[in-house]
């Protein structure tokens, strides 16, 4: 991967190259915020880190792994981010809290847009075992 987290011009990566192990990633909706800290505007605060979701790569899908987010505010931001047709960017990092929703905050040391992956693709799941 590669990439910084914040401005600049991200690298790029197809999602059937990020899979093949199963394991757990972090993506984010959208392009990450300068300076990489996500903003809670409900709270009107600035996180520690960059709001993220757990996630599964398969088969050119996401799955995001709900089991301990606020679910509703997940759909609530995956339909917002179908209707703008925001990107999704994998992350590499180190969670460094969890913000209002349940949702990890990463400091993230890597960030790179999935190219053939949009929102669309996504699906919330309860957890990895649904996958």
């Amino acid at each position: 991967m590669g990439g910084g987290p914040a401005g600049g011009e991200a690298a790029t990566l197809r999602c059937r190259d990020a899979l093949g192990d199963g394991a757990i990633h972090f993506i984010h909706l959208g392009e990450p915020p300068p300076g990489g800290r996500s903003y809670d505007s409900i709270a009107d605060c600035t996180y520690p880190g960059l709001c993220c979701y757990p996630a599964i790569l398969k088969d050119d899908r996401v799955a995001i792994l709900g089991a301990d987010l606020d679910r509703q505010a997940t759909r609530n931001k995956l339909e917002e981010c179908r209707r703008e047709g925001r990107p999704i960017y994998l992350l590499l990092g180190e969670i460094v809290g969890f913000g209002r929703d349940g949702e990890p905050l990463l400091d993230v040391r890597e960030a790179v847009r999935l190219v053939d992956c949009g929102v669309d693709a996504i699906e919330l799941l309860e957890s990895a075992a649904a996958a």
